[in-house]
């Protein structure tokens, strides 16, 4: 149709039915309508919003909503206006993502003028220019972190987990004055380890402010998915694979070393439940640092040789103030054995001249010990720790107690003990049965006090001659791995 040949009527006729058409096709659109999987999250206030999803569960059309809505400045779910125009940032995990699923799901529930996206000589769309002003700019994770600096956002919205340190990257972008600065991540979390341990696990310890956390499973869009595909879908998966894909878990249950005994209704003691009886013997294992934190435990055990956590310490101090605060840890409790990494036993650990960090504990009036070689057994930690949270059978009292558990307020090791690894070798990526204890300073202090094989009383099958005589009041400790050692010799 050659239209400067047109008529000004025919020209108003055409641009009429083009106006008619453009009506007609934003009518037929369909009516976004939340499913409960993503009803609680449009609702939430919260600055941080993470989304821990299965797959088919929806989660791009509730990005795409969000998105429309910060762009536009009004939330349709709470009928109420919000900062526009707007700086957005949204990052995806593979940059063919944003033509081939985003801007499919965008056009499905808005009209999308051509006029308003921007390629910026990429092979993808880059960014979305609205025509109140909001700019919506894609990213890849892909990107290198030092793109995210200078820039700054008003709302940041991330598809699928990426790395750590382009998290960083990007969150440190929002800080813009007066903005809402809004975070909403939306992923199944098949990678990134660090999003359970520092985001889902310091959120369900309470650790984190204006942060809320949701997990939705594959059921609450089972009705607009195909007959039988759940089924299908699943067919061939693994326990660990289900958890994550059908029910939004975390990745890597094959990895994690304690996760699958762990259960916070069995394992943890509330301060009301505990009734620990003062005289009952407490050993405290000690992880020093030289440049982070100082972690301790205090391990306890009852009448009937179950131990139980009853506090833990995290400080940066010198040893002297270190030295002070173990003795308001142990204020109360029949405390008959101190051990510390030997680490402790090295010159000028102490932070405080030439001293030792052991050194300046004893001089303070604390009997520590410095640790074994067998004390730091991999192995042994492995089997104290796993036989320790397995949960037996129903005793004739139908109750059912593991040896070790852990007192309620200690959100430290019960953060160790969730998400601590096995070591993974990374040639080959296999794991390799040692724990993955770098960044778990509390685990590392509990399993000094373990190795000290703390019991109530002691057993009657071992000779006096294979016991070591505390230097606290108190009971005698079996060192169990020497008993077995003189057994042998003798034999």
């Amino acid at each position: 149709m050659d239209i400067k040949s047109l008529s000004r009527e025919e020209k108003l006729e055409l641009l009429a039915a083009i106006e008619e058409k453009r009506r007609r096709a934003i009518a037929s659109k369909p009516k976004y309508m939340p499913n409960k999987g993503q009803a609680p999250i449009h609702k939430s206030d919260a600055k941080e919003r993470y989304v821990f999803s299965a797959n088919g569960t929806g989660k791009s059309a509730l990005l795409v909503q969000e998105l429309h809505a910060a762009a536009t400045g009004y939330n349709p779910w709470s009928a109420s206006k919000t900062k526009a125009p707007s700086k957005i940032c949204v990052v995806v995990d593979n940059s063919k993502k944003i033509d081939e699923v985003i801007m499919p799901e965008y056009r499905k529930w808005f009209d999308v003028d051509e006029k308003w996206l921007k390629r910026e000589g990429k092979p993808y769309t880059s960014k979305i220019h609205y025509p109140n002003g909001s700019v919506v700019t894609f990213y890849s994770a892909e990107a290198d972190p030092m793109t995210f600096e200078g820039v700054m956002f008003d709302y940041v919205f991330i598809d699928e987990p990426l790395p750590q340190m382009l998290y960083t990257a990007i969150k440190r972008g929002l800080r813009i004055k007066g903005s809402p600065s809004r975070l909403l991540f939306c992923g199944t979390a098949v990678s990134q380890p660090w999003l359970k341990t520092l985001i889902w696990d310091k959120w369900s310890n309470g650790e984190t402010t204006d942060v809320e956390c949701f997990r939705v499973g594959i059921e609450v869009n089972e009705h607009n998915l195909g007959d039988g595909y759940v089924k299908r879908f699943s067919a061939t998966m693994s326990e660990s694979e289900k958890e994550v894909r059908l029910r939004g878990g975390f990745f890597n249950s094959d990895g994690m070393a304690l996760a699958h005994l762990w259960k916070r209704s069995v394992h943890l003691v509330s301060r009301k439940d505990l009734q620990w009886d003062p005289s009952w013997p407490c050993v405290i294992g000690i992880d020093p640092h030289p440049v982070k934190k100082h972690n301790a435990v205090l391990l306890g055990v009852d009448p009937n040789d179950r131990l139980v956590v009853l506090d833990e310490l995290a400080i940066k101090c010198t040893a002297s103030e270190f030295a002070e605060h173990l003795k308001r840890l142990m204020a109360g409790h029949n405390v008959i054995d101190i051990v510390c990494d030997s680490l402790g036993s090295m010159d000028t650990t102490s932070a405080e001249g030439f001293d030792s960090f052991i050194q300046v504990l004893n001089d303070r009036g604390l009997k520590v010990r410095a640790t074994r070689y067998a004390d730091k057994s991999h192995e042994d930690l492995v089997d104290r720790l796993q036989s320790g949270l397995l949960i037996p059978e129903k005793d004739n009292f139908g109750q059912s107690i593991p040896k070790l558990r852990v007192a309620g307020h200690c959100t430290g090791i019960i953060n160790d003990i969730e998400s601590v690894g096995w070591q993974r070798n990374k040639m080959t990526g296999e794991y390799r049965p040692k724990l993955d204890t770098s960044a778990k300073d509390y685990l590392s202090a509990l399993g000094y006090a373990l190795a000290t094989d703390l019991f109530y009383s002691k057993p009657q099958r071992m000779r006096p001659s294979m016991l070591t005589k505390s230097p606290y009041r108190g009971i005698d400790i079996v060192q169990r791995r020497s008993a077995k050692m003189s057994i042998r010799r003798n034999r």
